[in-house]
């Protein structure tokens, strides 16, 4: 089952749409720590990885134990970060929500700018963006929870996928 997962992952990476020529555009706003977040914190790395989830969605949670792992797998030229699409609203249960998941990750607050980018590009959730230096989409999306306990090797396997695309 790992095989046909890791399969699809690297054939969605792989492949070009619409989609993978969207991405961000100039944005403002602040993570959940307080610190302002720009498109910029996507220049000094070849590729982040953008999880994209709300306080409501049962499946972005039970996936983001596992995102600590994930961060250690990762190259060191890849970034990991989250957007929590409701936490302008409910601040204090995306909180605990991180905490509980043992956070230690960046998640920005989606305010009205990033949300309305963010729901031209949102099919379902959770949702992964690959973006690069610029803020733009360099692959399909991973849209839903993965059907694995622990899908930190498969989004490093997707990860990794997309960078020797880039160097290719």
């Amino acid at each position: 089952m790992r095989k046909l997962v890791c399969l699809l992952l690297i054939l969605l990476t792989l492949c070009t749409s619409a989609l993978a020529e969207q991405g961000l555009t100039a944005f403002s706003t602040t993570d959940m720590e307080g610190h302002a977040a720009t498109l910029d914190i996507f220049a000094d790395y070849d590729l982040t990885l953008v999880n994209i989830w709300a306080t409501w969605c049962p499946y972005c949670i039970q996936e983001m134990r596992c995102f600590d792992e994930l961060i250690k797998m990762l190259p060191e030229n890849v970034n990991f970060i989250t957007i929590c699409t409701d936490a302008a609203d409910q601040r204090s249960l995306a909180q605990d929500i991180l905490r509980e998941s043992n956070a230690n990750f960046q998640t920005l607050v989606a305010d009205d700018n990033l949300y309305n980018q963010i729901a031209a590009q949102v099919t379902g959730f959770p949702t992964t963006l690959f973006l690069n230096r610029e803020g733009k989409s360099v692959a399909e999306p991973i849209v839903g929870a993965l059907p694995v306990e622990n899908p930190a090797a498969l989004y490093c396997d997707a990860a990794v996928s997309v960078l020797k695309n880039l160097e290719g």
